[in-house]
């Protein structure tokens, strides 16, 4: 099951009590880690955001800027992008026990189709627009128009893709329930949801205590919305996001009523995405096709760039071993210079003694004594 619905809109804190309520076993390592804006943490999966990260880029687009219209996701590339990500979410297909969200799925709901090849239900999470525009005004600095018209373009998107399977939650229904008739109805409405996922639910006091826990007293900033001054609204856009709400608000959760006040996305929202620089149309795909390929050829070049880093790297050691050799030549060659002058030496010492030779030779008593060397050396050949 899938919880979504624009951001700050309570489905972290809706999303905390539902996974309590199936007794889903949490690994902290897998989600999202808690940050100033939401202390008791997100709730959502790394592996969800992430690919839905990935999703919007591919598309031209992000979370602060939704689409006013949405790609078609049944054709190439955004289909085998798809496809090959099946394997990525496996675990989700086969599977029936489980809750993620991501107020991302607002905007990506339909991929998922062709990912799980199934219709996951989805629990959508409702809150006032004005404190949703203060909400993200005081986390992301958005201006308070911008705030309105996000909240409208992700209401107008995900009201094409419900069904009468899917539930609504209002975050001032968890906030508020501080009575027990409030909280029989609620825990009531909330098992009716989870039954077709979980055979086991938690009791009606497992869900008073999560609710002790889970919601806290400053999770109510309403009051952040007073102070703000109406002249930084756009009255209009502000009228018509509220009769939006008041009207779906007042209906019970008619589905009909949502999708009727959702409908088509007026052109006071249109003006504001435009001066915010926020009016987004996603690529179309055939320039999402061409804009794969440029990002494949990037990669490859990167590859390319990498070998050449390399190539750069084992030429930077030849020429330090190089330098190394030519320090080693450098050193025999002096040697070598040493042994010629060792070698010119003895030469001239050579050249004495054949002198010295010489003139002993050409003495009397070198020739007198001739003989008697010339019968040593016989007499030394007869006993050797």
């Amino acid at each position: 099951m899938f919880i979504t619905g624009c951001h700050r809109s309570g489905t972290s804190l809706i999303t905390s009590i539902f996974k309590d309520l199936i007794n889903e076993k949490i690994d902290e390592s897998k989600l999202l880690t808690p940050a100033l804006e939401n202390p008791s943490g997100f709730f959502e999966s790394k592996r969800i955001v992430d690919f839905n990260e990935q999703l919007l880029k591919v598309i031209g687009t992000t979370c602060n800027s939704p689409p006013v219209t949405l790609p078609i996701w049944t054709e190439p590339p955004l289909i085998d992008l798809l496809i090959n990500s099946r394997k990525d979410f496996e675990d989700l297909a086969i599977s029936s026990n489980w809750i993620d969200k991501d107020p991302r799925l607002c905007l990506l709901y339909p991929a998922y189709f062709h990912i799980l090849l199934k219709r996951v239900p989805l629990i959508v999470c409702m809150r006032e627009p004005i404190k949703v525009a203060v909400s993200l005004y005081a986390r992301n600095g958005h201006s308070i128009n911008l705030g309105l018209s996000m909240w409208f373009v992700y209401n107008h998107h995900l009201s094409k893709f419900l069904t009468e399977n899917d539930s609504f939650y209002f975050y001032e229904e968890f906030l508020k329930a501080s009575d027990t008739n409030s909280e029989i109805n609620l825990y009531e409405q909330c098992c009716k949801t989870i039954e077709p996922i979980s055979t086991k639910i938690a009791t009606f006091d497992k869900f008073k205590e999560t609710l002790k826990k889970r919601v806290k007293i400053n999770l109510d900033r309403s009051s952040l919305a007073s102070v703000l001054n109406e002249n930084v609204c756009d009255l209009e856009l502000l009228n018509i996001c509220n009769e939006a709400y008041q009207k779906f608000h007042s209906s019970q959760k008619d589905l009909n009523i949502y999708q009727e006040s959702f409908m088509s996305i007026p052109s006071s929202v249109l003006k504001i995405l435009y001066k915010e620089k926020k009016l987004t149309i996603p690529y179309r795909n055939s320039e999402i096709k061409i804009n794969r390929e440029l990002y494949d050829l990037r990669n490859s070049n990167k590859g390319f760039e990498v070998e050449l880093e390399k190539h750069k790297e084992v030429k930077k050691w030849l020429e330090v071993e190089l330098e190394k050799h030519k320090e080693v030549k450098k050193g025999l060659e002096l040697e070598l210079e040493k042994h010629k002058e060792v070698k010119k030496g003895f030469e001239l010492e050579l050249e004495k003694h054949k002198e010295v030779l010489n003139i002993i030779q050409n003495t009397l008593s070198w020739k007198i004594t001739y003989p008697l060397r010339f019968l040593k050396k016989k007499f030394d050949s007869l006993f050797s």
